[in-house]
């Protein structure tokens, strides 16, 4: 095993080799955590001098993905308010998502099209936040080959240690 992350009430176990790094920035209503790189994916968030903690401002994530790399942000959400708890309101919206349960609670896994910051694959699990109507965990994960099912495999083991502390 390799080190536990553990920030913003969000445990992981990082995978062996891996990388954490930890991130303090508040947007309105994500807490960015931090990210967990593997085979040298880093990635980072900066904001402008209007950036003000919990309101936001304009923040860019960097995430450098070389080949054979994968990073993961690791977010707390608290809100928007919703009709329907977060894992719900992915499934209701995006049909090719997947329902399931990470760390007792529900949970959805999306496939991001796009190749967003030049990844041959994006994951994205949104798990509620237990005894919460609005708030929940949010991984996104970016990979690129080659290695993206040896990757993937680390990543959703990480997802399934994942434990969740109300503040």
């Amino acid at each position: 095993g390799g080190q536990t992350f553990q920030a913003d009430g969000i445990g992981l176990e990082v995978p062996a080799g891996w990388t954490a790094t930890p991130s303090t920035i508040l947007l309105h209503y994500e807490s960015i955590a931090g990210f967990i790189g593997g085979g040298g994916g880093t990635g980072s968030v900066a904001c402008a001098s209007a950036y003000i903690p919990g309101a936001g401002g304009t923040c860019t994530t960097t995430v450098n993905l070389p080949s054979g790399g994968a990073v993961v942000q690791v977010s707390a959400w608290a809100g928007p308010p919703m009709p329907n708890t977060p894992a719900a309101t992915v499934l209701a919206a995006d049909p090719t998502a997947t329902a399931l349960t990470v760390a007792g609670s529900a949970a959805a896994l999306e496939t991001i099209a796009g190749g967003e910051h030049g990844a041959d694959l994006t994951l994205r699990w949104t798990i509620d936040w237990p005894g919460s109507e609005f708030a929940s965990a949010r991984l996104t994960a970016w990979f690129k080959g080659p290695n993206v099912e040896n990757n993937r495999a680390a990543v959703e083991s990480m997802v399934a240690s994942l434990t969740l502390v109300t503040p």
